[in-house]
């Protein structure tokens, strides 16, 4: 049988965690945070970048997102991005309903312009048969 010391579960915390060569994580931390731009300011500098003119998105209706948690904005992220996808899409959807009618109609006036164009040689060529 063994006998020695039996092992008890031992749970660590900021008190009792000791690190390599006895360190303790009692000290204040001396993280230094990112040094960009803050959140404000990546706003406000994007704001000048934004067409209001069609009255949508105007800055007082946008949410004031400082006062937002982690999870409120993460939601708030993914419903914009979700939107701007089907903007996006809706656009494509629209350049090429557009482009294909362009077409259409460049097609219709190419028949247009041929019908003429035979009409006039026909009657060219019925002018000779008469003056022969």
């Amino acid at each position: 049988m063994k006998t020695g010391k039996k092992s008890t579960l031992v749970i660590r915390t900021q008190q009792n965690y000791t690190g390599h060569n006895g360190e303790t994580a009692t000290n204040v931390s001396e993280t230094i945070p990112p040094t960009g731009l803050t959140l404000k300011q990546l706003v406000e500098r994007n704001d000048k970048l934004v067409d209001y003119s069609e009255g949508h998105n105007d800055p007082s209706e946008l949410p004031d997102i400082t006062k937002m948690d982690k999870v409120e904005r993460q939601l708030y992220i993914r419903d914009v991005a979700t939107k701007f996808r089907e903007a996006t899409k809706t656009y494509k959807k629209e350049v090429a309903e557009a482009q294909k009618e362009l077409q259409k109609q460049a097609d219709q006036e190419k028949a247009d312009f041929l019908e003429k164009q035979k009409k006039f040689d026909d009657s060219v060529v019925e002018d000779k048969k008469d003056d022969v």
